[in-house]
């Protein structure tokens, strides 16, 4: 029996979040944090009505993040094609008005886009079409108008596919 993350595959691309390291702005609470997001698939194993079960920022974070680094070694080279964003169930609300940004290995945002989901869809597919440089970071912004915990990020699973 082996540990640590199984391999997801996506017309033969791998999700390379497994194996990244996730931060975020801030932390609601000790158990909400960033990592929480990379899961491999949008299931929980403990469900989604407790603490713990989800990357969650503080409701003071306007500007609440949260973001990947995939540049570890195993990485590589590795060219991102599609960028899969779950919010927590039944909060498709806090998945509004954000940007996701594609960083190459010097900074340089190789790819953002803009997504209002004014529907409050919970999860959001973003298709990566034009960069063939290797991705070192995924990061999700939100700048939040609203108070409190509305403002602020509430993820699921991020999964980010390449190969």
């Amino acid at each position: 029996m082996t540990s640590g993350p199984v391999v997801k595959v996506l017309n033969d691309f791998q999700d390379l979040a497994l194996q990244g390291t996730a931060t975020q702005s801030s932390d609601y609470c000790s158990e909400m944090t960033a990592p929480q997001a990379i899961r491999g698939s949008f299931h929980s194993k403990k469900g989604f009505g407790g603490v713990g079960s989800y990357a969650h920022a503080k409701g003071s974070d306007r500007y609440s993040w949260w973001q990947v680094n995939v540049s570890h070694a195993t990485f590589r080279g590795k060219v991102v094609r599609e960028v899969h964003i779950y919010g927590r169930p039944g909060y498709g609300r806090r998945l509004t008005h954000f940007q996701v940004q594609l960083f190459g290995a010097d900074g340089r945002v190789l790819a953002e886009e803009f997504v209002r989901n004014e529907a409050e869809v919970e999860a959001v597919r973003i298709e990566i079409n034009g960069v063939e440089e290797a991705v070192a970071c995924v990061r999700l912004t939100r700048e939040g108008v609203e108070s409190g915990n509305e403002r602020c990020l509430n993820l699921n699973a991020v999964q980010v596919f390449g190969w």
